[in-house]
This record gives C-alpha cells, structure tokens and sequence, in this order.
C-alpha cells in the first residue's frame, strides 16, 4: 500500500517484458536445434515469403516447414515443463486440475477442448466462479477461457462465451484485492491488460479498493490505462485452429524508411524467428516484405513477447486470426 508496493510491481513488469522475449528466443531455438536438418528456411516461415509481393495469405510465416512429427510431442513436453500447474489448493476449483492444464496448454487437442469446456458449463454458479477466478502460474483461468471466446474453431468460441457471460469479473478482481496474495496487483494488473481496453476500464472503476489502496490505485490505473509503461500493450489473443494446436498469429507493420525500427526489427526477428539467415540476410528479407510481416507459434507467451518486442522497436503488433480462418 505504498510506493515500495508499486516499485515491486515496475519491477515485475519489467521481468515479465524481459521474459516474454527471452521465453520466445528460447522456445523457437530449442525447436530449431531438434529439426534443423528438416528445415529449409526455418519453423514460423514459409517457402511462400519468398514472393514479397504475395498476398496475405502466402506472407504469413508459417511454422509448416518444421518436422512436426517430431517436434510436436518435444513442443508439448516442453510446454508441460512450464509453470502453468495450479497449487495444491486451485487444483479443485474446476472440478479437476487436468481441466486447467489442458486448457490452459496451447498444443492441446481442440476437441478435447470442447469436451472440457463442456465439464465447466456443469459448474454450478459459485463454483464456476471460483474456477474462473483461479490464477495459475500462466494466466487467470478467466482469461484462457476470454481467449478461446475469440478463437477461430466457432464451436469453442461459442462455448467459452457462454461461461464469459456467467462470470463476474469485477467480484474477481475484488476476490484478489481482498486475498492476502502478495502478488494481487499484479495479477489484477495482468487480468486486466489481456481484456478489451474499454471492458478493463468498466472492471477497474467498479471495483472496491481499500482506502489504504488508493496509490497503488493510481498507478495501476497509469500502468493499464496511460501506458506507464509503453510496451506494455493489451494483449487480447485470437487462437487459430490447426491440427497441431492453437497458433498465435502477430502481425507487425513498421515504417520502411525508419532505419531505427527497421534494424531494430531486424535483430528482434533475427533472434525469435526460426531460420538459417544471417544478420545482413534478413536485413534483406525485411525489406522485400516492405513493412508488413506475419508470424506465428503455438504459444501465447511467445506472441505476448513477440509483440513487446515490436512495441519497443517503434513498430506496430497486432494479434490476428490467421488466414482462411
């Protein structure tokens, strides 16, 4: 409840911004180094870029090239080593902690998806709450199922809007004020960067803030709203449906006679996109691009990172649905 509060918070962020991009150079170079003898170009990229003048469509990055018959189950295993398990006291608030994981795990199987969804919707009222408003080391299980209302499988969208509509999010966001979790403003912080601007503002001005609370309130509202900090951008993922999981598409505009974005971009792409080119090789391939580029991978941390890192170089990240979709 004073700026010491607040300085754990910056702090966190800046982790967090750090982290989303190291998470995202560590992902893909770990991918590269188990298939670099299948790929041509590298994961996240298509044969089809070459053709600068393509349309959307073919401009996509795509990570179609990779040897997913390997690295598939090497992505999956990895994605289970990350921290996206629940603590012991979380595990039943869904009625299972596999509901969680699963969810919550992008290369899961989206069938499966619908079936555990399905298992939500037979929460009664309290309890459909309470596992909504349960956060895990990856997210706010409100917000993986917020995400999957917008994805492009309109089955599951559908699904995971009906259980939006029955959550309330402002009880959650003072469920977290009024916990004794150290790390509740941030959390609150973090929920509410990953809604719509206008919707987190509605939550926030709603909620019950403690008089003690008052600067913290302050700057949270600045961090969220003002853009305290600049790469700290919303974050309101689209899942596109593939046989391999959920993809998380961003795409990136910048100004191609900024040479400060321009190289800037170039080392950012250089160090999180799969591919065998050398610094002056995607200087090259950028500029054919002419200021417009499509990525991808089975990751939102990645796509989180991805897009910080664009913010920070002056360009512009949009999360997208991909194409045909």
């Amino acid at each position: 409840m004073n700026f010491c509060v607040f300085h754990k918070i910056l702090k966190l962020m800046s982790i967090i911004c750090i982290l989303g991009v190291g998470t995202l150079s560590y992902a893909l170079d770990l991918d590269q180094n188990e298939t670099a003898e299948t790929l041509s170009t590298g994961a996240a990229e298509s044969a089809d870029n070459t053709d600068a003048t393509s349309s959307e469509e073919t401009a996509v990055e795509s990570a179609d090239n990779a040897d997913t018959t390997s690295s598939e189950e090497t992505a999956v295993e990895s994605a289970d080593n990350a921290d996206a398990t629940s603590s012991e006291g979380e595990e039943n608030s869904c009625g299972s902690v596999q509901i969680i994981e699963k969810l919550q795990l992008e290369w899961s199987n989206q069938d499966e998806k619908g079936v555990l969804l399905d298992q939500l919707a037979e929460l009664e009222g309290e309890d459909l709450q309470k596992c909504l408003c349960t956060n895990t080391d990856k997210e706010l299980m409100a917000v993986t199922i917020m995400d999957i209302s917008r994805h492009t499988h309109a089955g599951l969208a559908q699904k995971a809007k009906t259980l939006v509509e029955l959550f309330d999010p402002v009880a959650c966001v003072n469920e977290m004020l009024n916990s004794a979790d150290p790390h509740r403003y941030e959390n609150i912080v973090m929920f509410l960067l990953r809604i719509e601007p206008d919707q987190a503002k509605g939550i926030f001005d709603k909620a019950s803030f403690a008089e003690d609370d008052s600067q913290d309130k302050l700057y949270m509202e600045k961090i969220i709203f003002e853009g305290f900090i600049p790469h700290l951008v919303p974050a309101m993922l689209i899942p596109t449906a593939s046989e391999e999981g959920d993809r998380y598409y961003v795409k990136t505009e910048w100004d191609p006679n900024n040479e400060e974005q321009f190289n800037c971009l170039s080392e950012l792409f250089k160090g999180t996109v799969l591919a065998k080119r050398s610094g002056e090789q995607e200087k090259e391939w950028m500029k054919k691009l002419n200021g417009t580029r499509w990525v991808y991978w089975y990751s939102k941390e990645w796509a989180i990172g991805l897009a910080q890192g664009v913010t920070q170089c002056g360009g512009k990240a949009s999360f997208v649905k991909g194409p045909n979709s």
